[in-house]
């Protein structure tokens, strides 16, 4: 097996020469289980914290946006509310006051979420470069280790200079690497552990401000609310109409309330009456009862013989009457052509 390109001085290229066989499984190494654990925690608490101090900023980025947006948008509504509609006079310490909300709660998301963040991702890079000087150190016991034994494997004699300077190398090596270890072994469960009550304040910080943000923001936006709302009142009784818009208001409502637009109404629904009876539907049950049922004449009144006679005698004397006056008239008029 040949050792990786590109090593520097002879112990350098040892090292890593006893690092490749291991990764081969041709040398034996130490090995600690316990801080494997402790590693695969670290390097998952940094990556979150990466990845959460990245959001932070790009929330606190995006505030500060909508505080510029929402003073654009307050500083035109100002420009086009007029002098005479209501609460023009305190529209501009309202929005001065959403302002400064907004501004307060980016101050807040700076100073107690996002450098507090920063400062607990500082630590990691501490703790990182000690991992990675705790793995060289560890290399360096194993590469003793391993000169030594091959040292006394080849040597004959016990007190030979070479086995005691490869001793004293190895418990060197060792002594370093188990500082380092054991630093490591009560640092690393500290930090993982010290997650949640940092977790706990940033976001009980962060939540808190919001809402008190939204709170009081809600209460300016409920007042201006209720100034639009006097403005559609007054507006509707016709308080800011033009000359010319109040006119036609005028006519419009004598229109309304003259006889002849009464009786259009009225035509109107006459109508729309007729229309609706002719739109009805017929029921064929009822149609076909009303054929079959005809209708029954009344009973004629039956008189008496005596009314009847009596009926006919007035007739005559009527009838004598008109041809005595007849024949009186045809008298007077032979008289007169004989005369």
């Amino acid at each position: 097996i040949t050792p990786p390109k590109g090593l520097g001085n002879h112990s350098t290229g040892v090292f890593h020469l006893i690092r490749f066989l291991q990764n081969f499984g041709k040398k034996d190494r130490t090995t600690d289980e316990l801080f494997e654990i402790y590693q695969t925690n670290f390097n998952k608490q940094q990556t979150n914290a990466t990845r959460l101090l990245k959001e932070l900023k790009n929330y606190q980025t995006c505030a500060r946006e909508m505080q510029s947006a929402s003073k654009s948008l307050l500083d035109c509504m100002s420009d086009i509310y007029e002098n005479d509609w209501p609460g023009q006079e305190s529209l501009p310490d309202r929005i001065k006051s959403i302002e400064m909300l907004w501004g307060d709660l980016c101050h807040k998301l700076n100073d107690q979420c996002t450098i507090p963040m920063s400062t607990y991702l500082s630590q990691f890079s501490e703790i990182r470069n000690k991992i990675d000087k705790r793995g060289r150190k560890l290399l360096d016991y194993d590469a003793a280790r391993h000169n030594h034994e091959t040292i006394q494997a080849a040597s004959k004699k016990r007190d030979d200079m070479k086995l005691t300077k490869s001793r004293e190398q190895m418990d060197e090596s060792r002594r370093l690497y188990e500082v380092l270890n054991k630093e490591l072994h009560e640092e690393l469960p500290a930090l993982y552990d010290s997650r949640i009550p940092f977790y706990i304040n940033m976001f009980q910080t962060l939540f808190n401000s919001e809402t008190q943000f939204h709170q009081e923001y809600s209460k300016v936006d409920h007042k201006l609310a209720e100034m639009i709302e006097q403005l559609a009142i007054e507006a509707a009784k016709g308080t800011f109409q033009s000359d010319a818009g109040r006119y036609l208001s005028q006519i419009q409502q004598q229109q309304q309330h003259s006889p002849t637009s009464m009786n259009k109404s009225l035509d109107q629904s006459t109508n729309d009456d007729s229309m609706m009876i002719q739109k009805q539907p017929i029921n064929n049950d009822e149609s076909d009862s009303a054929d079959l049922e005809s209708p029954i004449p009344p009973p004629h009144s039956v008189k008496s013989s005596s009314q009847m006679k009596n009926n006919k005698e007035t007739n005559g004397d009527d009838h004598d009457d008109d041809s005595g006056e007849h024949n009186g008239k045809t008298n007077g008029t032979c008289n007169n052509s004989d005369g």
